[in-house]
């Protein structure tokens, strides 16, 4: 190899060193804001599946209300209707003893 080889191929690695020196420092001042990038990535995947399941479970406890509720107005209904036989069977008897006791207790 010749001095103008070797001055060639001095100036070529040079060049090539340059490169990577620039290269290097553009992955440097890119590193933070790809990070933070990355970051706020990932907070968005997992805020989404906390509300996912926030919401799968709001829709559960609804649904679990809405059924607690109907039953409980089911027995409600059922023991009105009970009431309301019981009462009509005895309301003649009712009324008598309401009017005795209303009766009794005045002075005469």
């Amino acid at each position: 190899m010749d001095y103008t080889d070797a001055l060639k191929a001095i100036i070529k690695a040079d060049g090539t060193a340059k490169e990577l020196d620039e290269s290097s420092k553009k992955l440097q001042e890119e590193y933070p804001r790809a990070l933070e990038r990355r970051l706020a990535e990932k907070k968005a995947e997992f805020q989404a599946r906390v509300d996912s399941r926030v919401k799968k479970t709001r829709e559960t406890e609804e649904s679990f209300k809405t059924q607690q509720l109907e039953e409980l107005c089911k027995a409600f209904e059922a023991d009105s209707a009970r009431l309301e036989a019981i009462y009509e069977q005895n309301k003649e008897k009712y009324s008598a003893a309401v009017f005795e006791a209303m009766r009794g207790g005045r002075e005469s």
